[in-house]
């Protein structure tokens, strides 16, 4: 069993041990993809009406953790948005989006429930050191087929 999945587990059971009048909310997230100086993808997730942002050099692949770079919070037009940035900054595509559900949340670390188009999944994000994150996707295996990497800006 991965590390990540080991995680979601444990992030299960914490669930399941938490009582029925805690609400769950469900937030919008977004991945795009970027290019500017190279191509880059951002993760962006809605939290208390401003986007939390990491740069990522791949979108989330199954079962294997990357490096992710904190970036400044966005604004929430950004989960719809897609097409050339002012300031000479590139362009962005939508990659995937769709809603999250915080299943856990500790200092420096982050794990949710992803519904997207592309990933449907666990997605667990801890912090290594200032600013730099290790991010890790264990796909839910009910949708499999959900979690291709899909074609991107340069195909």
């Amino acid at each position: 069993m991965s590390t990540v999945a080991i995680r979601a587990a444990e992030a299960d059971s914490a669930r399941a041990a938490r009582s029925d009048d805690e609400p769950m909310t469900t937030q919008r997230f977004v991945i795009l993809e970027h290019t500017h100086q190279g191509v880059h993808f951002d993760l962006m997730m809605e939290v208390n009406g401003k986007l939390r942002t990491w740069r990522l050099a791949t979108p989330p692949h199954p079962d294997q953790q990357q490096p992710a770079e904190a970036s400044f919070d966005h604004r929430l037009n950004y989960l719809d948005y897609e097409g050339p940035l002012s300031g000479d900054r590139g362009s962005v595509c939508r990659w995937d989006h769709g809603t999250y559900e915080g299943v856990a949340t500790d200092p420096g670390t982050i794990d949710v429930k992803l519904q997207g188009a592309k990933l449907s999944g666990r997605l667990l994000l801890r912090q290594v050191e200032s600013g730099a994150w290790q991010v890790a996707f264990a796909p839910d295996p009910r949708r499999q087929g959900a979690t291709n990497t899909g074609p991107t800006q340069a195909d």
